[in-house]
């Protein structure tokens, strides 16, 4: 049996155009498999002073760097006691994901970029508040920020207990996070402030890497594109959308059904003079 299912397999194949078209497949799926979890090297700059997530007080300039695949500006700083990590999303698809379905912050202490211990934040909407009395008919910026703005409870996932624990978001001695819109560049700004005995780290060690993932929730329908003032569903006149508009409207459906992951990997930094 086992020579007759071998025989009948390799002449399934024996079509170059078939053979061809499986190879390029196989190694595309495989590609987009191992790549999914790569990290992306990055440094953790010393942070002189402690930063107050509640006033918004993020790294200085000189700090952020740019991913331009990904679509976001990126700062990881930490002192004695915590790392902060602060992203900029420019990317439409990626904050209405966070906004509607959520986001979760994956952190490994043994720097693989591997599932552990997690900060779920901003929270998935609930069908219900989508259309709460009173927001429905403000303007597009301003239903951005009171989303934002509704955004105060967390979850820590195998950070204080094996099972899901959902708390304030400004939690005084637990992980933190806070999203905010920037006033200049509307800009989804999320930030997070770990103290590092919550994730089992003592003391400060440059020789350890870390790991952090972002991971966001999708959604089935990119409704919630018009409610964020992304495309407009017809054109300027009320027509329906052309051939472009079509195809980008088909582009952000298929990105908005599909969550979005990466990876960062880095040492932490010790105070200069103490290495």
């Amino acid at each position: 049996m086992g020579l007759k299912r071998e025989k009948s397999f390799m002449v399934k194949f024996r079509d170059p155009l078939q053979l061809s078209f499986f190879i390029i497949v196989t190694a595309f799926l495989l590609s987009a498999c191992s790549s999914s979890k790569n990290a992306i090297k990055v440094d953790s700059r010393w942070q002189e002073d402690y930063l107050h997530l509640e006033e918004r007080e993020v790294p200085s300039l000189e700090q952020r760097r740019y991913l331009p695949e990904q679509q976001i500006y990126y700062s990881f700083s930490n002192d004695s006691d915590n790392l902060y990590i602060m992203m900029e999303m420019v990317s439409k698809q990626v904050t209405a994901k966070m906004l509607f379905a959520g986001s979760t912050l994956w952190i490994n202490t043994e720097g693989k970029s591997k599932e552990s211990m997690g900060i779920k934040f901003p929270l998935a909407m609930e069908g219900e508040t989508r259309d709460q009395e009173g927001k429905a008919n403000q303007a597009p910026g301003e239903r951005l920020k009171a989303m934002m703005e509704d955004k105060r409870r967390l979850t820590l996932i195998g950070i204080r207990d094996k099972e899901s624990v959902e708390i304030n978001h400004l939690e005084p001695g637990a992980p933190n996070a806070v999203i905010w819109a920037d006033a200049k560049s509307g800009h989804l700004m999320y930030m997070a402030r770990i103290p590092f005995h919550t994730i089992g780290i003592g003391e400060v060690d440059t020789e350890d890497k870390i790991a952090i993932g972002f991971e966001t929730g999708s959604l089935d329908e990119p409704e919630p594109q018009s409610q964020i003032g992304g495309m407009r569903r017809t054109g300027r006149r009320g027509t329906p959308r052309g051939r472009r508009g079509g195809q980008q409207g088909r582009k952000y459906s298929s990105e908005m059904t599909q969550s979005t992951e990466f990876w960062f990997q880095f040492n932490l930094s010790a105070q200069q003079g103490t290495e």
